[in-house]
């Protein structure tokens, strides 16, 4: 169940990150209910700063909208559909 809240929530807001030049996946959801998301787009390999704040931002709107997440993190990939 929280995983279809999760997903939602994502196709919710990932217009707005590919509007400006980012991606963000769902990698998964831990047994504590913390999110691993995995964001790309133009800032691949760098943009540390952007990426938290883009991580702060995802947490933001999944626990407002799915109050059982306990933390978002954001973990490395290549590129998104890996």
């Amino acid at each position: 169940m929280i995983e279809e809240q999760v997903r939602r929530v994502i196709e919710r807001i990932r217009p707005s990150f590919q509007e400006d030049g980012h991606d963000l996946e769902l990698v998964e959801i831990g047994a504590d209910n913390t999110v691993r998301i995995s964001l790309c787009g133009h800032c691949q390999g760098g943009c540390t700063g952007s990426k938290i704040l883009l991580g702060l931002e995802v947490e933001r709107a999944l626990k407002k909208r799915v109050p059982s997440v306990r933390a978002v993190e954001v973990v490395a990939r290549p590129s998104c559909g890996e």
